[in-house]
């Protein structure tokens, strides 16, 4: 009996390599930001949990051999009660020279953004994560190194803008 062939996927992060291979890392730049302290009890001081997110795009600037990627992150605060404390959000470009003239599938690119894009762009989230929480007078907090081949949650697992603007609407009253 003859085997059957099956056809190999090339794993997500296997993709992202490819294209890492053939580019150069030119620049980096934060094009906007937001920070929103919600207003609820800290008596728990120092005493809160966090979650980062991240959603991701590319442009691919063939004339230019330039791949653009967007990296938008969002740090979330809890308190011990498990309501909104804190929200920081941040959004980075990414630039890079395409070194060769190579045909990738737009998945290389999602993946390169997904897995690449976002372990060069943390440094410069921690930075932002820990200025922020400075400036609000919370606890000291310097996010863990990124381990390279991991994956963030996407965004849209956090505070939404309707929970945003309720907390808002609270303030007012």
């Amino acid at each position: 009996m003859a085997k059957k062939k099956t056809k190999k996927s090339v794993p997500e992060l296997d993709m992202a390599l490819e294209v890492s291979n053939i580019i150069d890392l030119k620049d980096i730049a934060l094009i906007e930001n937001r920070c929103k302290l919600f207003p609820v009890s800290r008596s728990d001081k120092g005493r809160y949990n966090y979650t980062v997110s991240a959603t991701t795009d590319f442009a691919v600037e063939d004339e230019n051999d330039i791949l653009l990627t967007q990296v938008r992150m969002k740090f979330k605060a809890n308190n011990a009660k498990d309501e909104n404390l804190l929200l920081l959000e941040a959004t980075y470009i990414a630039v890079y020279s395409l070194k060769t003239k190579k045909e990738f599938s737009s998945d290389h690119y999602t993946y390169f953004a997904k897995y690449c894009s976002v372990f060069h762009i943390w440094p410069y989230l921690r930075e932002f994560v820990q200025r922020s929480i400075a400036g609000f007078g919370m606890p000291p907090l310097t996010l863990p190194v990124y381990k390279f081949g991991t994956k963030l949650p996407d965004e849209d697992s956090l505070v939404s803008k309707k929970q945003i603007e309720q907390k808002e609407r609270t303030i007012e009253k």
